[in-house]
């Protein structure tokens, strides 16, 4: 059992639904450390998706879905990236030097790939071939970014599957300000793991983007668990 992921099993036979959190963790895995200059960050938005993690393991408690979720600090490296990506590693944040990620060597980068997103991928793999269910990965985002403020309420992120992100947005804006590829776009590869996951075995993905100030408000949280969970049971029967 790798450290790097933590594994939901299903209850259900043939889950509606299987679920993900690629940043649901600011946790420094055992032979990893914050560097004294990086300690600002610990707690904000560059680290870790505040709330995500809540809201996927009620999803998957509703829906007797697996579910796979990260046990590391994006800022070691994001498994939300494929590898190729200029913010695999993350190198500034708030105009300022990521300590964690300057002048990375190549065995750095080697070891945090073989010891952080290699296991977390392996698993998602593994458990998006179990079953046909829809892929759901759920993310938080800050009001504020560099500056500017976000009204967006709820994200829906889609890539391969328009119909299938928009008819989930169409039902959640008679409760939220929702709106497609918000705050982020899920076709220019901001939804890299679940979308890649679902296409290597012919299935279906979307990822939540939801605002950070609502998704850790537990009594937010939970009535948009409800709501959430109605709207994919009507879009996907």
């Amino acid at each position: 059992m790798s450290d790097a992921v933590t594994r939901i099993a299903a209850t259900c036979a043939s889950p509606l639904i299987q679920l993900s959190c690629e940043h649901a963790s600011n946790r420094m895995p055992p032979g990893f450390a914050w560097p004294d200059a990086d300690k600002r960050l610990q707690h904000q938005h560059w680290a870790w998706d505040p709330g995500a993690a809540h809201i996927t393991r009620m999803l998957a408690k509703e829906f007797s879905a697996p579910a796979v979720v990260s046990r590391f600090t994006r800022l070691l490296i994001d498994p939300n990236r494929e590898l190729t990506s200029n913010t695999l590693f993350r190198d500034t944040a708030d105009g300022e030097p990521v300590a964690l990620n300057t002048d990375l060597s190549a065995a750095e980068r080697e070891r945090r790939v073989r010891e952080l997103y290699q296991p977390y991928h392996d698993a998602y793999d593994e458990m998006v071939a179990q079953t046909d269910a829809v892929v759901v990965s759920v993310h938080s985002f800050t009001p504020v970014y560099e500056g500017e403020t976000r009204y967006v309420e709820v994200g829906v992120l889609h890539d391969q599957q328009p119909d299938l992100g928009i008819a989930i947005r169409e039902l959640l804006q008679t409760s939220y300000r929702a709106m497609d590829n918000e705050p982020w776009d899920g076709r220019g590869g901001m939804m890299f793991a679940p979308q890649s996951h679902a296409t290597t075995h012919g299935r279906r993905a979307v990822e939540f983007e939801i605002r950070q100030d609502l998704a850790t408000d537990p009594v937010w949280r939970q009535q948009f668990v409800k709501t959430v969970s109605r709207v994919l049971r009507t879009v996907l029967a």
